[in-house]
């Protein structure tokens, strides 16, 4: 269950205004004042651990039949005191929010969440269960992120998409579960002609200034390196490693388990466990160390790039190793996977292996 979101009243630190709003399933919304009283019990647990001067206002959930989801701001406190109550609401399921930080009401905030100084979260937000934000987090438009995730300061998620074609309507931003966003990433909206949506799976590890633009579809168990950058309406599989300072192209796919080398331009579709990288990115072989880290048998890591030479390097036109692959291999759901890929050509053409460099 997620509680309603936080706001500052007026220019008063010293309390956060509630607004009380049903939830969906209570079918109606009911707006009051309530102050800020927090529960007694609550209170005397502060009071005992020496936190009696941490200023608290409670903002009340939603009524259901689980009860009301409530959630503090901390204020007027030291630092120690406010690790101290953070400590005795762990476990409580309560939101904490630090006093500087702007949320406008709309937003909702999950349980035991935790707000830090400076983030600002705009009215179409949700915030997962136990997510983070750790300091100057700025999350807006119709963007919703999922439970336990952790964001840096100066990320920026939901903001409008990089795209001419934007018209203005109320697309969607999606994080999974238990992502790790660090400082400095921006994640775009979709646009209306490229589905509205730009969806990133659960644990995915966004370092600093990787960016994730508008129409993105990011598989789970994801990494982006620094810098590294998605042009619109890529699409990136499972467990894909992007490097450093490497950029896609726009309606790019990268399949699942493959991994893109540091400062490469990938402008073609990257095979499933398929290693590719330079300026011009060219495919160099098959991704064998992620593949063992990920637990695949021997057998299925040899019968891949037997499959891997064959495609690439066989006899006849594409079509014709494809179907000698097929006969040979296609009972291994890995080599299935890159037949499937690269039937689907897509709009771009499949990247091969080669020398990197313009006009490759």
């Amino acid at each position: 269950m997620l509680c309603p979101g936080w706001h500052r009243g007026g220019d008063d630190l010293h309390r956060c205004w509630p607004i009380v709003k049903a939830s969906p399933a209570c079918g109606s919304t009911v707006n009051s004042r309530s102050g800020n009283k927090p529960p007694a019990k609550l209170t005397a647990k502060a009071r005992q651990a020496g936190c009696a001067n941490a200023s608290l206002a409670m903002r009340a959930g939603s009524r259901s039949s689980q009860g009301a989801c409530i959630g503090f701001r901390l204020s007027n406190s030291s630092p120690q005191q406010s690790r101290c109550l953070q400590n005795q609401l762990s476990g409580q399921n309560v939101a904490v929010i630090h006093p500087t930080a702007q949320i406008e009401d709309g937003a909702l905030i999950g349980k035991g969440a935790t707000i830090g100084p400076y983030c600002v979260i705009d009215g179409n937000v949700v915030i997962g269960d136990n997510c983070k934000l750790v300091a100057h987090v700025h999350v807006t438009g119709h963007t919703t992120i999922g439970p336990r995730t952790v964001i840096s300061p100066f990320a920026s998620l939901g903001a409008p998409p990089q795209s001419v074609s934007f018209r203005g309507g109320p697309t969607r931003l999606v994080v999974g579960a238990d992502c790790d966003i660090r400082q400095g990433v921006t994640m775009n909206t979709g646009t209306e002609d490229g589905g509205g949506v730009t969806e990133v799976g659960a644990r995915g590890f966004f370092m600093a200034n990787s960016h994730v633009g508008h129409d993105c579809l990011v598989g789970n168990d994801v990494v982006m390196a620094n810098c590294a950058t998605l042009g619109g309406h890529c699409i990136v599989g499972d467990h894909v490693f992007i490097g450093g300072l490497s950029a896609v192209h726009q309606h790019t796919r990268i399949g699942a388990h493959a991994m893109i080398g540091g400062v490469s331009g990938v402008r073609e579709h990257v095979i499933p466990f398929g290693l590719a990288a330079g300026s011009f990115a060219r495919l160099s072989g098959i991704n064998v160390v992620g593949m063992k880290r990920r637990k695949f048998s021997s057998e299925t890591i040899r019968v891949v790039r037997f499959a891997y030479r064959l495609i690439f390097f066989g006899n006849g036109g594409m079509a014709e190793r494809l179907e000698d692959v097929e006969s040979k291999y296609g009972n291994n759901e890995s080599v299935a996977q890159i037949v499937a890929f690269i039937r689907n050509k897509g709009r771009r053409a499949i990247c091969h292996p080669g020398t990197s460099g313009e006009g490759s």
